[in-house]
């Protein structure tokens, strides 16, 4: 049980800072091709 419950917090911290990256990386992307075009 307490094997699990780390598993599944190790994969929701995973989860959460894939989203994180993505958002930031989305918000600079969208700053950038604004500049460029």
């Amino acid at each position: 049980m307490f094997v699990h419950d780390v598993h599944f917090a190790g994969v929701h911290c995973l989860g959460t800072c894939v989203c994180s990256c993505h958002l930031v990386l989305n918000t600079r992307w969208d700053a950038i091709t604004k500049v460029y075009n």
